[in-house]
């Protein structure tokens, strides 16, 4: 699927039913939005109940039967009866960022002041009375998942461009009082609070459970990735972990791996955030590089990621967990044979040799043999015919990887020496032996 100038897209579970699989993915543009549903085909929903004239900037699936859409100049709660209570943005303000989950919503209008809705018993999403105004302009913010048989997320994170995150309380007895806050080294571009390294417990009514802790993974412009552990009382934050991902700013995504939660990490490659068998685990994906995705549930991949690479929309799988293994291939001209590091600037020396093949060299020379015996070979009134039919012959290049090497015949050998620079896959220099010249160690 193509996906021209694409944002934003969120896959969710359909509000009408109980199923545990994904029933819609939320495309968001520069101007609309698209959704689509999900089964064995997927198709454009017309009649979701989301405005499609205006990008999305967050929907989720609110309580047991609502979806709730955010948008720049409002919010629209969904109900199952099809029925919209839409709530939009005081004078000329915008919504700029925003945060939900299951039963909350916050934005920040533009000028920096949050707005709170929280859902009620009833099923109706209410804004608290008060506002919140920040010290700074929000750049991100975040929700932790609703607890079980929690009526709330108790804390919010927001990231402001004074290179500051503050976490608020959302705790009725003070709630958008600010708990703690983190100066940071540079500016966050965005913020995922997720409970991971969770042990099993059993209550007293010997139900089972997970019982986590809280992190607050915190993104920034200059690719650095940061986790901070987030007190579930206080709201503090402490132990803070500091990881460079790439030279893009980090954008951060909860999904779900094993049954937990998990965070995506992307800069100008992506990483996943995951606990394996008690171990946190921070692994780079052998995939091209990702711009935005959600986790995404279905009956083939019940724990799958929809993503966006360039302007292409992929379902993705992960596998293999806990392996400390990453690749990414190389094109080399002949077949590798072995190869050292040199110990100064750890850039690799390989050595590449091939029977049966030709040098470049060779090849040049052979192309313009055969040229030349074309035009040789034609009569006086072709003569001319068969010269531009060379010179057309001499021009053209066919992929080799395509339509294969020319055969040199048995006890032709071609070989060379390169210097390679493992990080970025570049070849630096290298040197082609004569023909006939094989190199293996």
């Amino acid at each position: 699927t193509k996906c021209k100038r694409t944002s934003v897209y969120v896959p969710m579970k359909d509000s009408w039913s109980n199923d545990e699989f994904d029933a819609y993915i939320i495309v968001s543009f520069v101007n609309a939005t698209l959704v689509l549903s999900i089964g064995e085909t997927v198709e454009e929903v017309t009649d979701s109940g989301f405005l499609g004239t205006t990008p999305t900037l967050s929907c989720s699936l609110l309580g047991e039967d609502a979806l709730v859409q955010v948008y720049p100049d409002g919010i629209r709660h969904i109900r199952a009866d099809k029925r919209v209570n839409e709530w939009k943005t005081p004078g000329k303000k915008t919504i700029v960022r925003c945060a939900v989950n299951q039963r909350q919503v916050v934005i920040a209008l533009t000028g920096g002041e949050l707005v709170y809705f929280e859902m009620d018993p009833s099923g109706q999403l209410n804004e608290y009375t008060e506002r919140k105004e920040m010290s700074a302009d929000v750049v991100c913010m975040s929700l932790a998942n609703v607890p079980p048989g929690e009526q709330r997320s108790r804390f919010l994170a927001v990231g402001l461009v004074d290179n500051t995150v503050r976490i608020i309380s959302l705790d009725p007895s003070d709630c958008l009082q600010p708990l703690s806050m983190q100066a940071l080294p540079a500016q966050p571009e965005s913020l995922c609070i997720v409970e991971m390294g969770g042990v099993e417990k059993q209550d007293e009514l010997g139900e089972k459970g997970t019982i986590g802790f809280l992190y607050l993974n915190i993104g920034l412009q200059n690719g650095v990735l940061l986790r901070t552990v987030l007190d579930p009382v206080t709201g503090d934050l402490s132990d803070t972990r500091t990881r460079y991902l790439g030279s893009r700013p980090v954008k951060l995504f909860r999904v779900r791996m094993q049954g937990q939660e998990a965070v995506l990490a992307m800069s100008s490659r992506s990483w996943l955030s995951y606990s394996y068998q008690s171990r946190f685990h921070l692994t780079p994906l052998s995939y091209e590089t990702l711009e935005y995705a959600s986790g995404f549930a279905s009956e083939q991949c019940p724990e799958g990621i929809v993503a966006i690479s360039t302007n292409t929309l992929r379902i993705l799988a992960l596998e293999k967990l806990g392996a400390v293994f990453n690749q990414v291939a190389f094109p080399l001209q002949y077949t590798p044979r072995k190869f050292v590091i040199h110990p100064e600037t750890n850039n690799l020396i390989l050595i590449e040799t091939d029977h049966n093949a030709y040098t470049e060299a060779t090849k040049a020379q052979r192309k313009q043999q055969m040229a030349e015996e074309m035009v040789e070979a034609a009569g006086e009134d072709e003569r001319e015919l068969a010269a531009e039919m060379a010179a057309a012959f001499l021009n053209e290049n066919l992929p080799e990887a395509i339509f294969g090497a020319p055969k040199a015949g048995a006890g032709q050998w071609a070989s060379l020496v390169r210097l390679v620079n493992p990080i970025q896959g570049s070849t630096l220099d290298q040197v082609q032996l004569e023909q006939n010249e094989a190199a293996f160690r």
